[in-house]
């Protein structure tokens, strides 16, 4: 049996397949579309990441220069306070020279033990000095007698016996 060649078929493959061909190109540019579409969402994305970038950056820069600002506060009150904490030495330092002085001025005796006689070593080197007596109760009494012994020496008698303070001074 001789075979019969249908002429049309390769034709209506071709259209079928040209169908399908059609098709898929038209899913594959629908995906093109959508890709291109969420490039674009993406490259606008980016974008905004770009703006608070440099928005941060500039927030950095703001932020840098406040802090320089802050150094410079701190180093102007670091030196403030040295100056103020060496006219704090100097201070003491002149206290601590008045307080040696005074101390050459006067001199405190302290009674531990009621007596009626008080012996008091001064050491001032001036035999006429200014004594005031205050008691063990801050209570201040005049001696019945003083008596100057020499420069550095002075007795202090009281009519009942007491215990105290002696200031001496010059």
């Amino acid at each position: 049996m001789p075979s019969t060649i249908n002429r049309h078929q390769p034709v209506q493959t071709s259209l079928a397949q040209s169908s399908v061909m059609r098709d898929q190109f038209g899913r594959a540019a629908n995906d093109i579309d959508k890709l291109d579409h969420d490039l674009n969402d993406e490259n606008g994305r980016v974008r905004e990441l770009e703006r608070d970038v440099d928005e941060l950056k500039h927030d950095i820069n703001d932020e840098n220069g406040r802090l320089r600002e802050l150094e410079r506060d701190v180093g102007e009150l670091q030196h403030e306070f040295d100056d103020e904490n060496g006219r704090i030495k100097k201070m003491e330092q002149d206290l601590q020279e008045l307080d040696e002085r005074v101390d050459k001025l006067r001199y405190v005796h302290e009674q531990a033990s009621d007596s009626n006689q008080w012996q008091v070593q001064h050491d001032l080197d001036e035999r006429f000095v200014t004594v005031q007596v205050i008691d063990h109760l801050n209570v201040q009494h005049e001696p019945s007698t003083i008596t100057f012994t020499n420069a550095n020496h002075v007795e202090l008698h009281f009519l009942l016996p007491m215990r105290g303070q002696a200031i001496i001074r010059r």
